[in-house]
């Protein structure tokens, strides 16, 4: 089986909540025989590159910004390039309001004429 996770500074984990269940997730899915991708942000980074923690692959995406904006951008390229590696995988993949580049909340139904 394989998972790839996003949305996380990254791991090993050096915040509390998301980053040290995304740790331990992957750790856990690891010891038993899953592939683990962790997507980590990579502030000033000119060019995507790789690298394994604990036989966890991490992926090191470019992100020219340390804020919230950041993040945004971040969360947004994770998402498409995981698309683009896996486009008939099937998963969840959600970012705010969006989902997969589509609203996630529809517009209302208009009245008919």
């Amino acid at each position: 089986m394989k998972l790839a996770i996003l949305g996380t500074r990254g791991i090993p984990a050096q915040h509390d909540g998301f980053e040290t269940f995304a740790e331990r997730l992957a750790l856990h899915l690891v010891s038993n025989g899953w592939a683990v991708t962790v997507y980590c942000p990579d502030f000033g980074a000119p060019a995507l590159h790789e690298s394994q923690w604990r036989g966890i692959r991490l992926l090191h995406l470019p992100v020219h910004r340390d804020d919230a904006v950041g993040t945004i951008v971040f969360d947004w390229k994770s998402t498409l390039h995981d698309e683009a590696v896996h486009p008939n995988l099937q998963s969840a993949k959600e970012l705010g309001f969006f989902h997969l580049g589509r609203p996630r909340y529809p517009s209302p139904p208009q009245p008919s004429p």
